[in-house]
């Protein structure tokens, strides 16, 4: 089980995909200090800078995600889903070409 000298890794996921929008480490110095305040999420897409607020409470611990931050990672995702679609169609259709003109 978790004990006070542990740290704690948030992980936030996409409710629809299951993908990783991000992830926040809190480190047992913050624990222990009952840290309040942002966590800046890494490994989230390019180009956003998501974050959780979280308050460290004696035996608890409170989160509050940023609902526009998560809107706006998964909308991301989806652009860039779409993008590689059109990409694969786009290779797909100059792949039908090269075999039409041999």
């Amino acid at each position: 089980g978790w004990v006070a000298t542990d740290k704690i890794l948030f992980t936030v996921l996409d409710h629809a995909s299951g993908a990783v929008l991000g992830r926040a480490e809190v480190p047992e110095a913050m624990v222990q200090a009952r840290y309040e305040g942002e966590l800046a999420l890494t490994d989230g897409v390019a180009g956003y800078t998501p974050f959780l607020r979280v308050t460290m409470a004696k035996e608890q611990i409170l989160v509050e995600t940023v609902h526009e931050v998560t809107d706006a990672l998964a909308a991301g995702f989806q652009i860039l889903s779409a993008d590689a679609k059109q990409l694969l169609e786009v290779e797909t259709k100059r792949m039908q070409e090269v075999k039409e003109a041999l």
